[in-house]
């Protein structure tokens, strides 16, 4: 397989454009084991990309394969996280959120192998 990849998410990410980070997904996985998503430039996201999220994570368990989410979280992005119950508090440092979003990762891999 290809070097790991990265894919840089931008702007308002929601239901309109949700099949089509999906379809992005499959392409990567198809052609790399390891990936990682960049939300630096991501302004806002919806619970459908939450969902997806956690889709996404749940497929590359399955496929023996690595996703991590990493990057700077702006601030409609953490209300998100924080609305859905995945991080405690909006004012949670990049690297706490990134944690909770690794710890949800684990949390799939150990539903996978259940």
């Amino acid at each position: 397989m290809a070097e790991p990849a990265t894919i840089f998410w931008k702007g308002f990410l929601s239901v309109n454009n949700a099949e089509a980070i999906k379809e992005e997904l499959e392409n990567f996985f198809s052609e790399h084991d390891t990936i990682s998503i960049d939300i630096s430039d991501t302004d806002d996201i919806d619970v459908s990309i939450i969902q997806l999220i956690y889709a996404a994570f749940k497929e590359a368990a399955a496929a023996q394969k690595t996703l991590r989410i990493t990057g700077s979280f702006k601030a409609d992005v953490r209300r998100c996280l924080y609305v859905c119950g995945i991080i405690e508090t909006e004012t949670m440092p990049d690297a706490d959120i990134a944690a909770k979003l690794n710890l949800l990762r684990t949390e799939v891999l150990q539903g996978a192998q259940s």
